[in-house]
């Protein structure tokens, strides 16, 4: 038991290193102002609720203002929802999808049987 000491866990005072009162102060009022910018919300967090100019999905709000209508998530991320009218009407069409996929299938196998040459030409 003579290794084994009493304490009251007090946390130590937090040192600060200036050069003087007046940047003790300072250092004091950016601190404040840096909890109460945190405590506060940030204007990012709120959804993007104003009416764009362009109808949503049209060449002129793709080219424009292709984030029309995303929300800023908390950790500043962009989320935007991608609506069907904004989608190519060509990937409906389940049919000419499932032939190109075919013909690229079959590519794919044609080129196995080439070269390393070859590969390279087609890379290019």
């Amino acid at each position: 038991m003579k290794d084994v000491y009493v304490t009251d866990h007090k946390p130590l005072p937090r040192k600060v290193h200036t050069l003087g009162q007046s940047e003790d102060e300072l250092l004091f009022k950016y601190h404040q102002e840096l909890q109460q910018y945190n405590s506060t919300k940030s204007e990012f967090a709120k959804t993007n609720e104003k009416k764009s100019k362009y109808e949503r999905g049209s060449l002129l709000q793709l080219i424009l203002d292709p984030f029309a209508g995303a929300q800023r998530l908390e950790n500043g991320a962009l989320f935007y929802e991608v609506l069907d009218k904004e989608l190519d009407p060509s990937l409906n069409n389940e049919e000419k999808l499932r032939a190109q996929f075919e013909t690229l299938k079959a590519n794919m196998e044609g080129a196995s049987e080439l070269g390393e040459d070859d590969m390279e030409e087609l890379r290019l």
